[in-house]
This record gives C-alpha cells, structure tokens and sequence, in this order.
C-alpha cells in the first residue's frame, strides 16, 4: 500500500472539495481532512492487523462528513481503546475472533475488519453488548477486501463528487 501517494492524492481533491463546496451546496463545509501522521503514531500498534498498523504509521485521522453522508477513519487511540468506547470488538455473524472498528460512516454505521485484516465490513446500526456487535435485520455488509480497497473507495468517490460537480 503507497500511502504516500494516496494522501499526496488525497490531499488536491479535499482542498478543492472544501474551496468550492459552499459555492456547489450553499452551506459551509464541516471540516474535511485527510491527516497525516506528523510525529509517529500514538500507541501501541502491536495489537493490530498488519494493514492498520500501516494505515497509521503514515496517516492520523480521515474526516470527510460532507463526502455523500460522511466517512471517517478515527484515530488509532480510538481503535486501541474499542472498551472504553463501547465500540464492537466482536461480531459474532461474521468471524469467530476479534474485529478492529477503525470507522464509521455519517450514518451510525461502523467500518470494521477482522483480526486477519480483511475484509472490511460496514456494520449497521445495531446494539454492542459488552462489546459484542448484534445486527439488527441489515446484516453486515463486505464494502471491499482490504483497507487498500476501502481506501481506494473513498478516493474514487471523492474524485468522483469533485469532478461531477467541480
């Protein structure tokens, strides 16, 4: 994964997404960012999938709430500290281990992956008891086999808005 490159793309098309976005919607935008990791990344890594220890050894946070209904990837003492949120460190329905919520979307759902660091799963708004995720008629939904891929979705759907209405 060329995160270097992703965010020197990444970068361009968030700048013009929020110069321009007021003019296209006629309301500010919230705050759109892709952030990168300045000084190293904060906590203990070892604990998790290969794919996320990569993702944040180079980027801090992604924020992108006016991108469709919003899409964030929260930073890693978030992740590290899934208890404390009371956010699902298991699912049941789709694997047996451990899940790693690294997102959510602008719509109460969840990005996970598994232990083993693929796929990604969209985790629809369900209840998390003692940190056992349970859906609630949706059930989760595989949104692409890897981090790369989910990171390749948010670029190609930025790219996609910025040049249909930029």
């Amino acid at each position: 994964m060329d995160l270097e490159a992703w965010l020197g793309r990444m970068g361009p098309l968030v700048e013009r997404f929020e110069s321009e976005f007021e003019q296209v919607y006629g309301y500010e935008a919230e705050g759109n960012r892709v952030e990168p990791v300045r000084d190293g990344p904060v906590g203990a890594l070892d604990d998790l999938p290969v794919d996320l220890v990569e993702f944040y050894t180079a980027v801090r946070e992604v924020q992108l709430p006016d991108l469709n209904n919003g899409y964030f990837i929260h930073p890693v003492d978030f992740v590290l500290n899934s208890r404390e949120h009371g956010t699902p460190m298991y699912a049941p329905e789709i694997v047996d281990g451990r899940i790693y919520v690294f997102g959510s979307d602008g719509g109460g759902g969840l990005f996970a992956i598994p232990s083993s660091g693929s796929p990604v799963y969209l985790l629809s708004s369900g209840p998390v008891n003692e940190n056992v995720y349970q859906s609630m008629g949706a059930p989760p939904e595989e949104v692409s086999k890897d981090i790369e891929g989910f990171l390749y979705f948010l670029e190609s759907t930025l790219k996609r808005v910025v040049d249909e209405y930029y």
